[in-house]
């Protein structure tokens, strides 16, 4: 018995396209250029994101072929809120994998995260 696919739509999209919002503006991270897309770039994906550090480009779409994952309002909310953490922590995963990293700088990057944190939770 093969997989079950199920097509999200423009309604989903909306959807992922107003949590992701929603968490970009609560976390303050409106020094990147975003862009929000609706379509296919990754396999056995739900969603997906692509960064230009240099360019603070940033693009995260939401798939629309979702195998063995049925969509749901919950499931697109957190999609959106799961490709934006991954923005927020952009810096600190680049720190961790530089080869020269020194702690200071991961201790910097991390209270910076707290502070962005704070600064949604406790507004």
């Amino acid at each position: 018995m093969g997989a079950k696919s199920f097509k999200t739509t423009k309604v989903h999209f909306k959807v992922f396209k107003e949590e992701a919002e929603y968490w970009i503006k609560g976390f303050g991270l409106g020094g990147w250029k975003w862009y929000i897309l609706h379509e296919h770039r990754m396999d056995e994906a739900l969603a997906g994101y692509w960064i230009n550090h240099e360019g603070c480009v940033v693009a995260i779409h939401l798939e629309p072929d979702w195998e063995d994952t049925e969509v749901t309002n919950k499931r697109l909310r957190q999609s959106a809120f799961h490709e934006v953490c991954h923005v927020l922590l952009t810096n600190l995963v680049r720190a961790a994998e530089d080869r020269y990293t020194e702690k200071g700088r991961i201790d910097e990057e991390e209270h910076h995260i707290i502070r962005i944190l704070e600064n949604a939770v406790f507004k």
